[in-house]
């Protein structure tokens, strides 16, 4: 069963979808959804082609000069491999031919292909962005393609999908989310190679409804999940009569509201959670927004999600990298680069360091290979979880990829801390990538230390080089030390690279 999260004209669209695909399965020769008009296949590394035919049929698969053929299975199910090709700005037609029809698309392109996924933060677009006019009018970019995955919700592994390929201009870039084209922009003129952006994301999920039936049932991290899931769909029955009841009521409200012509910003009451097919069922939206792309070639992942998690970040600490496995498992083409977002600043809900200790968890993850982390503790809003500046977000992400996959040298990260020496009452901070290191502010701050007790101070520091020293009369030996360690902090140190310091705690050597 499947569920979307879209108005009923989207969801006819989507229906649309299906219905074809069932109607291909039974007449004739389909491509899978991600197939379609615009689209970018994955360079530089074997090529799969999928769709849907009648029980038996002959498919014959063509994209330039090369062919494959193939035969549709009892589930009336086929897929070809076309061998690697280099990128390609060429548009060609892929074409599939089956025993009595046939259908072609147009306009495709070989480049890089990037998954972005994650929750709100991910899916604003730039139309709801701090987006000046001129830099829209300047978005015609026919390289950049961008596939929209239709918000759903299934409680199996689906091969259904909604949305198409879209190429990059002035009139569409405005619904493509901002930090994959932001990203993509910088790419294209890094690389000069097309760029498609399949973005999959939803506000305010949890990281476990993007994990894979699989990884849930298998490794006990997500023990936990499961356990409150179930009690949730327990209670479920108790709140779905006081749930249809204030929708019945906000209903009326907005349709008397409608009626007198007066405004109405109340927000629709949520469904709770443990109902069929809620968006935060854990695997929900893998089986129904991830499941289906599989297995088509990407360069690697883009995420940008856990604020909904933030409460709870000794649990992400095992979810976060069980997640970044699985889904390199699951797409079966070796340690996909992940590139992430580190959150930003914003109050939270309590305690104030909550955030700050989610953020540790989060660079975590940096122990896993072909990883990086986008920081961006400087561009927050302390009042909005929403901030408004994605452009920096997606050029960090770029300045990650063209480093570390690309090998285009270049500084993709703040100064990061690489030792912390006690000399006397005072410690001496080194780091890693800062060159150029300054502040903007004449007093250096967010400083603290610690004894053994564990209890904090603030911290007055000087910069001697690209070293920090630091001490607190409160703290005569000081055995620990953390930088930015709250909530909000704010954040006035960075390498010549205009990056910012990478917020850290760390035990001082002694």
């Amino acid at each position: 069963m499947l569920r979307t999260s879209l108005p009923l004209l989207l969801r006819c669209c989507l229906a649309t979808t299906i219905l074809g695909q069932l109607i291909a399965t039974a007449y004739g020769v389909a491509f899978a959804p991600i197939f379609t008009d615009h689209a970018v296949l994955q360079r530089d590394k074997p090529i799969s082609i999928w769709g849907t035919a009648k029980a038996g049929e002959k498919v014959r698969i063509t994209f330039g000069s090369h062919t494959a053929d193939t035969v549709a299975d009892t589930d009336g199910r086929w897929k070809v491999e076309l061998p690697a090709m280099a990128a390609s700005s060429q548009p060609q037609n892929l074409a599939a031919k089956g025993d009595a029809a046939s259908i072609t698309l147009t306009d495709i392109l070989v480049g890089d292909v990037w998954l972005a996924s994650g929750q709100s933060n991910m899916g604003r677009t730039v139309r709801r962005i701090a987006t000046p006019a001129e830099e829209v009018a300047k978005a015609d970019i026919p390289l950049i393609r961008h596939f929209t995955v239709t918000g759903a919700v299934s409680d199996t592994p689906t091969s259904a999908l909604g949305g198409q390929w879209v190429v990059c201009s002035p009139r569409t870039v405005g619904n493509f989310t901002a930090v994959g084209y932001f990203f993509a922009k910088d790419m294209v003129e890094a690389l000069n190679v097309p760029v498609g952006i399949i973005h999959a994301s939803w506000g305010g999920t949890r990281i476990d409804t993007w994990s894979s039936p699989a990884s849930i049932e298998s490794n006990p991290a997500y023990r936990g999940v499961t356990e409150r899931w179930k009690s949730a769909a327990a209670d479920y029955p108790k709140r779905k009569d006081a749930y249809e009841t204030a929708l019945k009521n906000w209903e009326a409200e907005a349709a008397l509201a409608k009626k007198k012509g007066t405004p109405f910003t109340q927000r629709a009451p949520r469904q709770p959670e443990g109902a069929p097919l809620h968006f935060q069922t854990p695997g929900g939206l893998y089986n129904g927004m991830i499941h289906p792309l599989i297995p088509y070639g990407l360069s690697g992942f883009l995420w940008y999600q856990g604020e909904s998690n933030a409460l709870r970040p000794d649990e992400y600490a095992e979810l976060f990298p069980a997640l970044i496995t699985d889904w390199r498992k699951q797409f079966q083409q070796g340690n996909l680069p992940f590139l992430f977002v580190q959150l930003a600043s914003y109050k939270g809900i309590t305690p104030s360091e909550d955030w700050a200790l989610f953020r540790e968890v989060q660079s975590r993850a940096l122990s896993l290979p072909a990883t990086g982390m986008a920081v961006i503790i400087d561009i927050g809003d302390p009042e909005d979880i929403h901030p408004l500046n994605k452009k920096d977000v997606g050029k960090r992400l770029a300045l990650l990829a063209k480093n570390r996959i690309y090998g285009q040298a270049c500084v993709d990260t703040g100064p990061t801390l690489q030792s912390a020496v006690r000399q006397g009452a005072s410690v001496r901070l080194t780091f890693l990538h800062a060159d150029g290191l300054h502040t903007t502010n004449e007093t250096l701050r967010e400083f603290e230390v610690a004894g053994k007790d564990g209890v904090y101070h603030a911290a007055s520091a000087t910069q001697e080089g690209d070293a920090i020293i630091v001490k607190s009369k409160a703290v005569p030996a000081p055995a620990f030390v953390r930088y930015a360690w709250r909530n909000t902090p704010v954040v006035t140190l960075f390498n010549a690279a205009g990056l910012p310091m990478v917020p850290f705690r760390h035990e001082v050597s002694q």
